[in-house]
């Protein structure tokens, strides 16, 4: 009989960037330290794909605001939504996104 394999797996590496999102009730201030600057230039930091393609979020402390002023929207534009607790965090970026 043929000795048996143990599975094996290979693991890689994965960088995305995340950038806040600005939205109605919240301008978040990124600010950094020039060394770090300097160090992920060095590595080849792509600063623009970090700008404009970076995943973007909300603060969990921001999450009731943005719900707010997504219910008060859907108010104003005819659209009922009745809890906003049953809002989806995948609506909620798809609104922000617009």
């Amino acid at each position: 009989m043929a000795e048996e394999q143990e599975p094996r797996f290979t693991a890689y590496p994965f960088n995305f960037y995340i950038f806040p999102r600005e939205t109605n009730s919240n301008d978040p201030v990124v600010s950094m330290q020039a060394g770090c600057i300097k160090f992920n230039t060095a590595n080849s930091m792509d600063w623009n794909r970090w700008i404009r393609k970076g995943i973007t979020y909300v603060k969990i402390s921001e999450m009731h605001k943005v719900l707010q002023n997504l219910y008060n929207s859907s108010v104003n534009s005819g659209v009922t939504i009745t809890n906003t607790n049953s809002i989806s965090s995948t609506r909620i970026f798809s609104e922000l996104l617009n």
